[in-house]
């Protein structure tokens, strides 16, 4: 059975390398879609390893000895290796723990993983920086009179990546982009869900399929619906 524990990280001290387990830094509440990427795929792979929560708002002073960019997620190992950047700790741990574990979240197959990458290349290009922007145009430093422009945006960048979804994705791609439209389908201070029509249908059609088999190693990743609301207010978002 599959270990994982919790441990809120001293402001002090920096604790030593884990004697065994791998360790996940998080930040509290589970608000990082990046970190949550990491801490679902060691879900899904049957790891043990365990999280240190970081709180945002008052870090920890050794944690740049961690992650010189002060960012979440790392992954740390007991030899004292860390690991950052989480599409770059995805493929690290899919060659780490290559075998049955990893096969099911993304095969071997040469053409499988050129798709993925391929797929993934027009999510970092386009759609990550889309998303953001579409969520920030809501907050209290957006713009209400390029919000229509901001949203175009962002439902071009959808259309993009609607297109390049032409049959069934593995599990490391819902892994990848999946946390940022839980976000997008949580969002309460405006419209930035998925638009329907045919030039998303392939999207739509992958969401559904992904919602329909959201098991408990999402469930455990992710950040729920109050915390995700209490965020975006601390942040001054509000209602429309």
């Amino acid at each position: 059975k599959m270990s994982i524990t919790y441990t809120l990280a001293s402001l002090e001290e920096r604790p030593p390398s884990p004697p065994s387990k791998l360790r996940l830094y998080q930040l509290l509440n589970k608000a990082c879609p990046y970190a949550q990427r990491v801490d679902w795929f060691l879900r899904a792979a049957g790891l043990d390893f365990e999280v240190y929560f970081i709180d945002a708002q008052n870090k920890p002073k050794w944690y740049h000895l961690v992650n010189p960019r002060q960012k979440v997620p790392a992954l740390e190992t007991p030899d004292g290796h860390v690991f950052i950047e989480s599409q770059i700790i995805l493929w690290y741990l899919l060659e780490k723990y290559h075998g049955e574990r990893t096969q099911k979240i993304l095969p071997d197959d040469p053409l499988v993983r050129y798709n993925v990458r391929l797929l993934l290349s027009i999510w970092d290009e386009k759609v990550g920086s889309a998303f953001f922007q579409a969520n920030q145009s809501f907050g209290p430093n957006g713009d209400p009179s390029k919000r229509d422009q901001v949203l175009a945006n962002y439902h071009n960048a959808l259309k993009e990546i609607s297109a390049a979804i032409t049959g069934p994705l593995p599990l490391f791609v819902t892994i990848v982009i999946y946390p940022w439209f839980y976000r997008s389908k949580l969002f309460p201070f405006g419209d930035v869900k998925t638009p329907v029509g045919e030039e998303y249908a392939n999207l739509n059609r992958w969401l559904n399929d992904v919602e329909h088999g959201l098991d408990e190693n999402f469930q455990g990743s992710a950040i729920t619906p109050e915390n995700y609301t209490a965020l975006l207010e601390r942040l001054g978002f509000k209602k429309q």
